[in-house]
């Protein structure tokens, strides 16, 4: 820290002290006094939470940083900076740390508030001090990121406001490259319920993503640190890359900078690719799904003329004159061959994609997600030693150790035929989300259409979700007791048609008898009960207050259902 850049230090003091405050105020209220307050609150309640801090943080970063580096778009200010005796890298640490103190103080203050609170109440323990100590680490890495970009930003530009705009850009630019990605390598066969274990590259991702199951009470801590320590990891990522950006930027940003609406020549053709070239793509991407014959042809044309119209705009922004962004024909061709690289890339990595099916000695097992089923798979539960529920299992995760099928002929004609006809020329089709597990130890996973009404796909359907190991793999309740001392409050009958609930008992010996008769009547479960209009009614088994609950369908010709 370098004093004599705080020619203005009473003004500083005041304003990083009321930076301070709100911070307090927005921690205190939202996530930590929450949470401590509510202890053991359901997930249900905490997401909103989870994304309002986000929000507030990022809000914060912006904000703080805006003002401590705002001297960069002022002549005088920056003249007068530039005069004292400092070397541009210590006027660089000495305001980085500033922005760093404000934050970190007032993020330690809100803490030790809520701890004010809560230990009085009793709602202290080693549990919620270490979910607290995860969730500040967090959401400081995610400060500080955001902090970083919106100093590179303001380093761009010359003009507050374009700054803010840039920065604005940056921000949202992380989460469009993710979109694209998503949209661009949408393919057929795409799986959304297996994919939810890819690596999120946008920060917001990166985040809440973390954040969530950290800040979670009902979520055993062991999977709160592992949620913990792979978003640390990434968001160290982007914050070392992000650092480096601002204070490359910072260091080499000339003086007179202060004057110009865009601080580096250079920088006017990449900020135009970093918009132009996202935009396009999605233009495209929208377009092709709009479009069923000659759609090819309409998302390529569609591209180029959304980044002609894009860059056109945005060169008049920075030339501040039409005829000189119509003579600006060199970045729009530049534009126009990044957009079609990513887009040549990307459709040679879905045709590849798409075409993938193993052969018959190369799969040695799979697991299959049928969409039809999935209200089901968020209801396998975890018990502790004495019997309580402590988490949920992860449904993709359970797929994939309890569904494993070794019927390989079934799931490979399906997925041979799904190659062969477009799903658009299906009288009724179905996605059926499959995981292939190979004799190299390698995993696959696919999405493939079957053909409701074809006959052949019927008995191959059959063939998978009839025998009991798929069965056991949906529901766990299919080949396994409640525990004898599990906290079983409820045990009801919903019925679906009626929407009208029974009560039909409590304790674990009542589940049993529940579960002995419904298992009976699964024994006739097969595809032609995978249709949502088939269910009939449900079995609800609360756990632990009804925080968790397993739930088990009853259809038609069932006795459960013939019974009532």
């Amino acid at each position: 820290m370098n004093w004599k850049l705080f020619a203005d230090s009473k003004r500083r003091i005041l304003i990083s002290a009321l930076f301070a405050a709100v911070i307090i105020v927005s921690y205190c209220g939202r996530l930590l006094a929450r949470h401590t307050r509510v202890y053991g609150m359901p997930f249900y309640e905490v997401r909103p939470f989870t994304v309002m801090i986000a929000v507030t943080t990022g809000v914060i970063a912006v904000a703080i940083a805006s003002y401590w580096f705002a001297y960069l778009h002022s002549t005088k200010r920056t003249d007068f900076y530039h005069s004292l005796p400092v070397t541009a890298r210590v006027r660089f640490r000495t305001f980085y740390t500033g922005c760093m103190l404000v934050y970190v103080s007032g993020l330690v203050l809100s803490v030790l508030t809520s701890f004010m609170f809560a230990v009085p109440a009793g709602a202290v323990n080693m549990g919620l001090a270490a979910r607290i100590l995860m969730s500040s680490v967090l959401t400081i890495l995610f400060f500080l990121t955001v902090t970083n970009i919106t100093i590179y930003a303001f380093t761009l530009s010359g003009n507050i406001f374009i700054g803010l705009l840039i920065d604005a850009v940056l921000l949202f630019y992380i989460d469009l490259w993710e979109r694209v990605l998503d949209l661009t390598w949408d393919f057929a066969t795409y799986s959304s319920f297996f994919a939810v274990r890819r690596p999120d590259i946008s920060l917001t991702d990166i985040y809440i993503g973390a954040i969530y199951p950290t800040v979670r009470s009902d979520v055993s801590l062991g999977v709160s640190a592992s949620a913990f320590v792979w978003a640390a990891l990434k968001l160290l990522i982007w914050f070392f890359l992000s650092y480096r950006m601002c204070r490359s930027g910072y260091l080499n940003r000339p003086a007179e900078a202060s004057r110009s609406l865009i601080a580096f020549y250079s920088s006017h053709l990449l900020i135009k690719l970093m918009i132009v070239v996202p935009v396009a793509l999605l233009m495209g991407y929208s377009t092709y799904n709009s479009f069923y014959a000659y759609r090819e042809v309409v998302q390529i044309i569609s591209m180029i003329i959304t980044a002609i119209v894009v860059s056109m705009f945005l060169e008049t922004i920075f030339s501040r004159s039409l005829k000189t962004a119509l003579r600006k024909w060199g970045s729009i061709i530049v534009s126009l061959i990044v957009i079609f690289v990513t887009y040549g890339i990307t459709r040679a990595a879905e045709d590849r994609y798409n075409s993938y099916v193993p052969k018959y000695d190369e799969l040695e097992s799979y697991a299959v997600f049928n969409p039809l089923d999935s209200y089901y798979y968020g209801f396998n539960l975890k018990y502790d030693e004495d019997g309580h529920v402590y988490d949920y299992i992860d449904a993709a995760e359970f797929v994939k150790e309890h569904m494993i099928l070794p019927d390989e002929k079934a799931i490979l004609t399906l997925a041979a035929k799904s190659q062969r006809t477009d799903y658009h020329d299906m009288s009724s089709p179905m996605p059926l989300q499959v995981y292939y597990r190979l004799v190299t130890g390698r995993q696959r996973s696919r999405q493939i259409w079957v053909d409701m009404e074809d006959d052949e796909n019927r008995m191959m359907l059959n063939r998978i979700v009839g025998p009991a190991y798929y069965k056991s793999g949906v529901w766990q309740a299919f080949d396994r007791d409640v525990p004898d001392d599990a906290d079983v409050n409820s045990v009801d009958y919903h019925d679906l048609r009626a929407d009208k609930y029974t009560h039909l008992g409590q304790g674990s010996g009542t589940a049993d008898q529940i579960l002995d008769i419904w298992r009976d009547d699964m024994v006739l479960y097969d595809y032609d009960h995978i249709r949502y209009d088939e269910v009939a009614a449900e079995i609800e088994i609360h756990f632990d207050g009804g925080l968790y609950m397993w739930v088990l369908p009853v259809y038609e010709d069932m006795s459960l259902w013939k019974d009532r």
